[in-house]
């Protein structure tokens, strides 16, 4: 019984078994792809569409930068002249403070952006890859059942042949081939 069981019902019990193994570490590992997948979209998202969520994670380079560019007026005001040379010096420490923090947020975004992207394309190959899969394992679980079916139904006609018509079969199967 089985080997009907086998043939009509699909799997046996090691491919049932090897199917189950496989289908929970895909499960798992499904999600937490998907948790990573959505922890890194929402953080590139916010900082594309949040000002302040860009400057939080920017913050410690904003933070140096701003000391450095302080540090040198610093410098500037102890040891430098007192002469109106002072104001434009330190006019172009501010615009360079300002060029490099401008400088973080374009990569910063420009990364983001990129990384976003890189998400999403991966995902839709992920899923379009899966709905291959499972199509490609239809389709061979179809044939299997197709085979055995066309395996039964020659083995059935080959007995009915040789208790009805004996003889009749191998003609038969000779003039086929």
């Amino acid at each position: 019984m089985a080997f009907l069981g086998g043939l009509f019902g699909g799997l046996s019990d090691d491919q049932k078994k090897s199917m189950d193994a496989l289908s929970n570490s895909a499960g798992f590992a499904s999600n937490m792809g998907q948790n990573d997948l959505s922890t890194a979209s929402n953080f590139f998202s916010g900082i594309l569409s949040s000002p302040n969520k860009a400057m939080s994670v920017l913050a410690p380079q904003v933070s140096s930068i701003t000391n450095q560019g302080q540090q040198q007026k610093n410098v500037m005001g102890e040891f430098g002249d007192r002469s109106g040379g002072n104001t434009a010096a330190a006019a172009n420490i501010d615009d360079s403070t300002h060029k490099q923090i401008n400088d973080l947020i374009a990569n910063l975004t420009g990364t983001a952006a990129t990384n976003l992207g890189q998400i999403g394309t991966s995902t839709l190959n992920t899923g379009v890859t899966a709905q291959n899969d499972l199509l490609s394992s239809a389709n061979e679980q179809q044939k299997q059942r197709q085979a055995a079916l066309s395996g039964i139904g020659g083995a059935v006609g080959s007995v009915a042949g040789d208790v009805f018509a004996p003889g009749l079969s191998k003609a038969f199967s000779t003039w086929l081939n």
